[in-house]
């Protein structure tokens, strides 16, 4: 159903077949024009299906209220079969954190959720730091993206780099392209030492100084 201009008023009849449909696994409503309204009932209906494991919301329209945020994180909490999220696109400029908290809690409370893609979401630093908190306290995710979401910026990799020390179920995290630079390896170092999963980390595209990546492989 990707591309069909459904909005928030089609994907509210989608979800009245989400509820229905005992077989339904994969859900693609990416580039539909989805908003706030949306968000609520998709948070509604996906803890209601007892099959739906892959949804991408990728390329929406999130990003207009604060408070989709908080409904997507409540879908997270709820959803017993959710595995895979795509949220990618949607550039959520939240000025409100406390609703990216209610976010981080959904992330806290999810048993099901092991692939989590924010591909081009554009966090600010107190968006960030409430996003690692959640990915910190997690223990079902094994796969992250946060290709170009400018975490290299800020405190952005101290904060992400905590919270991998503490999450025990990352396998594998994408940060291509985020203007990471010089400084924020020794972060790195750490996350891989105390970080017993991690096997594989995507950096490329970032400002590093040439001996910074060789510094990473013989202390890490």
């Amino acid at each position: 159903l990707a591309r069909n201009k459904l909005g928030d008023h089609g994907i509210e009849a989608v979800c009245e077949a989400i509820r229905e449909c005992k077989t339904l696994a994969e859900l693609n409503l990416s580039e539909n024009g989805a908003g706030t309204k949306a968000a609520e009932s998709l948070a509604e209906a996906v803890p209601q299906s007892k099959s739906i494991r892959h949804l991408d919301l990728s390329w929406n329209q999130f990003s207009e209220e604060a408070l989709a945020l908080e409904h997507l994180g409540k879908m997270i909490a709820g959803s017993a079969t959710l595995q895979h999220l795509d949220l990618s696109g949607n550039r959520m400029k939240v000025k409100d954190t406390g609703m990216m908290q209610k976010f981080s809690e959904g992330l806290k409370e999810s048993k099901s959720l092991e692939q989590l893609r924010l591909k081009r979401m554009y966090f600010e630093d107190e968006e960030l730091k409430g996003l690692a908190a959640g990915i910190a306290a997690n223990r079902s995710l094994r796969f992250l993206d946060l290709t170009s979401t400018t975490v290299g910026k800020d405190d952005g990799m101290k904060h992400l780099c905590a919270a991998l020390e503490e999450n025990s179920t990352l396998e594998t995290v994408l940060l291509t392209n985020n203007w990471i630079r010089d400084g924020s390896v020794k972060f790195f170092v750490e996350a891989l030492k105390k970080s017993p999963a991690l096997t594989y980390l995507d950096l490329e595209g970032n400002h590093f100084a040439e001996d910074e990546p060789v510094y990473l492989l013989q202390n890490a």
